[in-house]
């Protein structure tokens, strides 16, 4: 696995949208932490990341593993002169790999009253809408750039608290945490999600799990379609990241 492609990896599951600056300040610390998506200096959370890619006419495959940490690294101000913070990203292939600095991704968090935005290498999302409560719902990727016909889709994602996924223990498989805060940001199905040789089938479905006091230990990303009528196989990616620790 090369660099690009885990950059690549890294890009796609924290996939958010809009144009954002920050400029380094030597000012008052950011305001506000938030309990599910806390911002101390040099808080980290390193997650295991497994990816499957369905491509091409031939219907091939491709398996990529490997581990993600970010940590809150520095503070800045976003091109509203918000307190933000900076989050330093690193990877590595394996528990015995040694971690790598990812220069080519630039991720800044800005905690609001309404919420929590998120931007990654020029892409814009609001990761919590406040206050939190059951049902409520937001787009997330309102200001997906025009340009970019890659992203539209994002436009038609509602995020939402589901009801049962409020204060619930969750367990990684690696790290028991006893009160989350879920987040489904899309969950569509097109037909069969199984192809049937004649139909048109389409699955979207992405998912956060935030601990408290932790910040998000779960994502999950999964976009895969097969069109008849071009070629008999299924495109597209799923992606899962799991909190494997923290501190």
């Amino acid at each position: 696995m090369n660099r690009k492609l885990t950059s690549a990896i890294i890009v796609l599951v924290l996939v958010s949208a809009s144009f954002f600056s920050c400029k380094k300040s030597s000012n008052s610390q950011p305001y506000s932490d938030t309990l599910y998506f806390p911002l101390g200096m040099g808080h980290y959370v390193t997650y295991s990341v497994d990816s499957m890619y369905y491509f091409g006419a031939n219907c091939n495959t491709k398996h990529v593993t490997c581990q993600v940490r970010y940590t809150v690294s520095d503070t800045c101000r976003d091109a509203k002169f918000r307190p933000s913070y900076i989050l330093d990203v690193r990877y590595r292939y394996n528990d015995t790999s040694n971690w790598v600095q990812d220069l080519t991704n630039t991720v800044i968090v800005t905690p609001t009253a309404a919420g929590v935005e998120y931007s990654q290498n020029l892409v814009h999302s609001t990761k919590l809408s406040y206050p939190i409560s059951s049902g409520a719902q937001w787009y997330a990727f309102s200001q997906v750039p025009a340009m970019d016909s890659n992203l539209q889709y994002l436009l038609y994602w509602t995020s939402t608290y589901p009801s049962s996924g409020y204060k619930q223990p969750y367990n990684t498989g690696a790290v028991y945490f006893d009160n989350t805060l879920t987040v489904l940001l899309d969950d569509e199905t097109v037909n069969n999600t199984i192809p049937d040789s004649v139909s048109f089938t389409y699955r979207s479905y992405a998912k956060e799990i935030y601990a408290l006091n932790v910040g998000m230990v779960y994502r999950e990303v999964t976009r895969l379609s097969y069109n008849p009528y071009s070629t008999e196989c299924i495109n597209g990616v799923s992606v899962t990241m799991k909190a494997i620790d923290h501190n």
